[in-house]
């Protein structure tokens, strides 16, 4: 799967899965201090299920939010969790 055609599947379905059964991955916010922008940066993590007790190397996938938004807007607005399980658990994301 392209990075084009994951973008366009959580787009896509997210909105659909807002709000629907409990997201089975964590999702926790944090910030890091950035020397170039003179000012911590808050991001959010998410981690699937299992992602502590497992020794696997997991993909990363950084999403931005652009100025105007926040580091919450993919997950409150995009239902990113929600989708994230949900396509891990189709076999469609890693992992399987």
């Amino acid at each position: 799967m392209t990075l084009k055609n994951l973008l366009a599947a959580l787009l896509g379905v997210a909105l659909l899965w807002e709000g629907r059964a409990q997201a089975a991955g964590e999702v926790t916010f944090h910030r890091f201090a950035s020397e170039l922008l003179g000012r911590d940066y808050p991001y959010a993590l998410y981690l699937p299920e299992g992602y502590r007790e497992s020794n696997l190397a997991y993909p990363v996938l950084y999403l931005l939010h652009g100025s105007a938004g926040s580091e919450r807007d993919w997950v409150e607005r995009g239902g990113l969790a929600h989708t994230v399980d949900r396509m891990i658990a189709e076999g469609r994301l890693p992992p399987w």
